[in-house]
């Protein structure tokens, strides 16, 4: 983000996080007037497998189906093949690459809601829980000065009046985005280890990710978890990845 840029959105005025319109600062919604009704289809689409809304779509890669009896999303994202940009995938890029704050708190608040609908569903306490996160590459962190699924995990923490919890580190060094179903596996296993001088002092976690593809990363993160002496790990993602991966 530019330096004027960072200081008109700070200081100056509100912006919507999609358009970088002008917003009036006492607005509640980060969107302006036309990113607003985007946002409400975008709310109303259905899975692209089984035609479901995101009530009560079910479709799951195959590692988290066998991994975790409850998992918790809220959109669908589908990777873009055209030319237009769509609302998801700007969201996730400005979640990813911004340091926006009002990305961050809007898309952490979502996340909080979809977590509460979803504990309730499956009668969940979600009070039991602390929350974690799977950390992004060191590479990545040092490149864009923060960690996306931290920020997102210390705000649903903080929402919810939870412990935050740093228990994982990743010391991979490739983007699971480009590999393989297999080679996201087998990279996720060989990427995260418990960080050093962690003590777990809880016994159920939620794990923040910001996108839930192959879910390579959230079983082996959850691994390392349970092998810490965890019961129960449940996965909270921002969005769900609608994309039918070879050899999923």
């Amino acid at each position: 983000m530019k330096l004027l840029d960072f200081i008109r959105r700070m200081f100056v005025t509100r912006i919507c996080i999609l358009c970088d319109e002008a917003i009036d600062r006492d607005q509640k919604s980060p969107f302006c007037e036309d990113c607003v009704e985007e946002w409400d289809n975008l709310l109303e689409t259905r899975c692209n497998r089984c035609g479901e809304d995101r009530h009560t779509c079910n479709c799951l890669p195959h590692l988290v189906r066998k991994n975790f009896k409850v998992c918790c999303w809220s959109v669908f994202y589908t990777p873009n093949h055209s030319e237009e940009i769509s609302l998801t995938h700007l969201l996730v890029y400005r979640l990813k690459y911004s340091k926006y704050r009002d990305c961050i708190n809007f898309c952490a608040e979502v996340m909080k809601n979809s977590l509460i609908e979803c504990c309730k569903k499956h009668g969940v306490n979600y009070k039991e829980y602390a929350i974690t996160y799977s950390p992004r590459r060191l590479h990545n962190r040092l490149r864009y000065e923060f960690d996306q699924s931290k920020e997102l995990a210390k705000r649903i923490a903080f929402l919810l009046g939870l412990d935050f919890v740093e228990a994982l580190d990743n010391i991979g060094h490739s983007e699971q985005k480009k590999l393989s179903a297999i080679e996201r596996r087998r990279n996720a296993q060989e990427s995260y280890k418990l960080k050093k001088g962690f003590v777990n002092n809880h016994k159920k976690y939620f794990i923040v990710d910001d996108i839930m593809t192959s879910g390579a990363t959230l079983v082996y993160c959850s691994r390392l978890l349970y092998g810490a002496g965890a019961t129960d790990v449940i996965p909270v993602t921002y969005a769900k990845d609608n994309y039918k991966y070879k050899g999923d």
